[in-house]
């Protein structure tokens, strides 16, 4: 047979109707994972296999799977928590999410970590004193009682330990409700939530006339959030529960810039976007983490500025795999720039999502682990 040929060959459901289960399970955790959630229509005991333990006893023994660019769609209200639709790096295909069984339809504040996403419940357009954790894949949830403490939430992030499997959820927000008083006469509390105590306990303060942290991503143990302002961010330690504020060493011409906070391959980078005479120049920067100095690495070229950046209102930027993905906010168009092959590449549009949307498309990276529980 030359080389490139395929031979197809009909399968004897007798024969393979006898396969042992135990060999079947093993072949199905081999499987891509937008493939693992497409099986479960197939029969009751696929449906109900990633949530029994001997499944997920051999799924943690399979090679890790490479992360899912999950595009969730806005209501008027938040996300859209039902479903969303997943891109698969192996097929450069995208592939439906259902998540129905999640109890609210909408959601805020919505972030994801190591198998898990959590977000802020909302009802009727108001944010409920709860917070959702799930599993995507297993489809498993929980409701967590937001601390009566935090009065407005600023920051959300999810952590889970790789040996214990047990995780925890950090907010920070402030004690009091606004007054209308300037935000910097607040102070913020952090409280970190443990799955294994099922308790919420403080976790460190920024004092007021600071500015807060606003967006944030995981890299190494430390949570790094972007203050609103360039050349500061604030950094969570949440093996010692405090925080510590440092300045970065960026270029002048770039201060006034918004920056996109990305975790890439055990990396922070930096998306900043400066603004001249002829248009909008989005520009990448490793963040060396021992001196905080800024060495730009990229910067968008000219034909995709006019094409991309400066037909959005707004984009977002996603560290996923070894690629940062720059999402736009009205169309379902997503860039992608590949920092070791220094290549930008448009990925290929998800058929099923409308050319515009009113109320715009949210994207994260999203890893799916079916030995994660809730």
């Amino acid at each position: 047979m030359e080389e490139g040929s395929f031979r197809t060959t009909d399968m004897d459901e007798a024969l393979w109707s006898l396969l042992p289960e135990h060999l079947l399970d093993r072949i199905l955790a081999c499987l891509p994972l937008p493939n693992l959630l497409c099986m479960r229509p197939v029969c009751k005991r696929w449906s109900s296999l990633l949530t029994t333990q001997t499944f997920l006893e051999i799924c943690t023994k399979v090679p890790q799977k490479p992360s899912l660019l999950a595009v969730f769609e806005k209501g008027e209200h938040g996300v859209l928590t039902k479903g969303c639709y997943t891109f698969c790096p192996k097929s450069e295909k995208w592939f439906p999410m259902t998540m129905n069984s999640l109890p609210f339809k909408e959601g805020d504040q919505m972030v994801t970590s190591q198998g898990l996403l959590c977000y802020v419940p909302q009802k009727d357009g108001e944010n409920e004193d709860l917070l959702v954790v799930c599993n995507p894949l297993t489809k498993a949830w929980r409701l967590i009682p937001l601390s009566t403490s935090i009065q407005m939430l600023f920051l959300l992030a999810v952590a889970v330990d790789q040996t214990t499997h047990a995780y925890k959820v950090i907010v920070t927000g402030v004690t009091e409700k606004l007054d209308g008083q300037q935000l910097d006469a607040y102070c913020l509390i952090t409280q970190v939530y443990d799955s294994i105590t099922e308790t919420w306990q403080i976790s460190g303060e920024l004092p007021p006339g600071r500015l807060f942290p606003l967006h944030s991503v995981w890299c190494d143990g430390f949570l790094y959030g972007w203050c609103g302002k360039a050349d500061q961010i604030w950094i969570y330690d949440i093996n010692h529960g405090s925080w510590k504020g440092v300045r970065l060493q960026l270029p002048e011409h770039v201060m006034n810039s918004d920056v996109h906070l990305v975790e890439c391959q055990g990396k922070v980078l930096l998306v900043t976007e400066t603004a001249g005479y002829s248009g909008s120049w989005p520009q990448i920067w490793d963040l060396e983490l021992s001196t905080m100095a800024c060495t730009q690495i990229a910067q968008a070229p000219k034909h995709l500025s006019h094409s991309f950046f400066e037909n959005v209102c707004e984009f977002q930027c996603v560290g996923y795999n070894d690629a940062i993905c720059f999402i736009a906010h009205e169309i379902p168009d997503v860039l992608m720039y590949q920092p070791t092959k220094k290549k930008w590449r448009w990925m290929p549009r998800c058929p099923k999502f409308p050319g515009w949307h009113p109320y715009g498309f949210m994207g994260m990276s999203l890893e799916l682990r079916a030995d994660i529980a809730v």
